[in-house]
């Protein structure tokens, strides 16, 4: 199951104790809500996705395996229209290669019940993203799955490492991770209207914070859907985990997990999912690279989702929103993994050095496109990575390298500095 993590630190408003963790953020000075008894039971939390990536050196003949097997797979399509994927055999891993890549230039998909490997040109660093599926996670735990997958390629029939490669865990970067809490509370499917969406409270003092955005989607007048917040940084949404299993995604497997809450009992309705999804950007702020940063830090991750993009609960005659409790769904997740203070901005708090990696390789792309036309005629892939090749070798012959990397280093000394 999902790994276990420490203890929430109470927030100050409760009585709790206070912070010991140097330095951090103070969570903003709103109370819990005083939570009516039985308006909801907690049916489980955990991961439900996570995605990381790892810096391989994949060998010859592990990519001409994964090119034989995607051949195989697209001649099945061609000859019955359709097709899962021919088998794949990944140390004890039987995965499906499957006849198409994907998006960010994914050249292989190897798809499993408990996980995706998304497999980029092996000239690529950062070339095999591992993408675990709920079913794994909710089963087995990130941990598990994690070993997994380590095992699968290192498996001495798989054949995947050039004889240079030394495997480092701590180049596995996470660029997603989504904690997930599930609630019964037929109390919140009579309260979800549209008009819900009015008690969202979320920060606006930033660029970023300004371009996040409440909706409500509904039928027939009841709430069905409330998303806070955007996937590339940090999005808290609720919404009918029943009905989204009947119309969608079919996890009827759900209910073992809820099982032991309800006593048994199979939930027909009335579940309610409060799921926190942490992009890359919002990881990489709070200085979250890998799987031990996250598990360690979260329960303050978790409190800054719940607390800065928060449903409140109207307190009397107080029109300011900012002031109001938190709702009690919000509550009752806090009580459950939440920490006293946020975790601190790490020293990269403007941005500025991701703002310029990506800048330089926009500026970068657009050149290899116009040479790769004016030397071929056209910029498909192999001509564009012939231009890049040729730019490696220049780059790397260039009798002055060394000073233009001194004076680059020094003109990027401060990037990272707050201003």
């Amino acid at each position: 199951m999902n790994t276990p993590i420490e203890a929430p630190t109470p927030h100050p408003l409760t009585g709790g104790v206070g912070d010991t963790l140097p330095p951090c953020r103070a969570l903003p000075e709103v109370p819990l809500s005083k939570v009516p008894e039985g308006y909801a039971v907690l049916l489980a939390h955990g991961f439900d996705s996570w995605q990381e990536t790892a810096a391989m050196k994949l060998s010859q003949a592990f990519v001409t395996r994964l090119d034989k097997a995607k051949d195989a797979a697209r001649a099945e399509q061609a000859e019955a229209g359709d097709t899962v994927g021919v088998p794949f055999q990944l140390g004890a891993e039987t995965l499906h290669m499957r006849p198409d890549g994907a998006k960010g230039g994914v050249r292989w998909v190897l798809a499993g019940a408990d996980f995706l490997l998304l497999i980029r040109s092996p000239k690529m660093e950062w070339c095999v993203t591992v993408r675990y599926l709920a079913a794994g996670l909710w089963q087995y735990g990130v941990e598990e799955l994690r070993h997994r997958v380590t095992m699968a390629f290192w498996a001495e029939d798989s054949h995947a490492f050039g004889d240079q490669h030394v495997f480092d865990h701590m180049k596995l970067r996470v660029s997603r991770a989504d904690f997930a809490f599930d609630f019964h509370s037929p109390a919140f499917s009579a309260e979800f209207t549209p008009a819900l969406a009015e008690n969202v409270v979320t920060h606006s003092s930033s660029k970023v914070r300004q371009k996040m955005l409440a909706g409500t989607f509904s039928r027939g007048g009841m709430g069905e859907t409330l998303t806070i917040g955007s996937k590339a940084g940090l999005e808290v949404e609720v919404y009918d985990k029943t009905k989204e299993i009947r119309e969608a995604s079919g996890k009827d497997w759900m209910q073992t997990i809820w099982a032991p809450a309800l006593e048994g009992e199979v939930a027909e309705g009335d579940v309610w999912r409060l799921e926190i999804r942490m992009g890359k950007e919002f990881l990489r702020e709070r200085d979250c690279w890998h799987y031990s940063d996250i598990v360690k830090h979260l329960p303050e991750l978790i409190a800054e989702a719940l607390y800065t993009r928060r449903l409140a609960r109207p307190k009397g005659g107080d029109t300011n929103r900012a002031r109001w409790p938190l709702h009690p769904l919000w509550t009752l997740a806090y009580r459950a993994r939440g920490a006293g203070h946020m975790r601190p901005l790490g020293k990269q708090i403007t941005m500025r050095r991701f703002q310029m990696d990506k800048q330089l390789n926009k500026q970068l792309a657009g050149t290899f496109i116009a040479a790769a036309v004016l030397a071929h005629g056209k910029a498909g892939r192999e001509e564009i990575e012939r231009m890049a090749e040729r730019a490696v070798s220049y780059a790397i012959s260039d009798d002055g390298r060394a000073d233009k990397a001194a004076r680059a280093k020094e003109r990027y000394r401060f990037l990272d500095e707050a201003v």
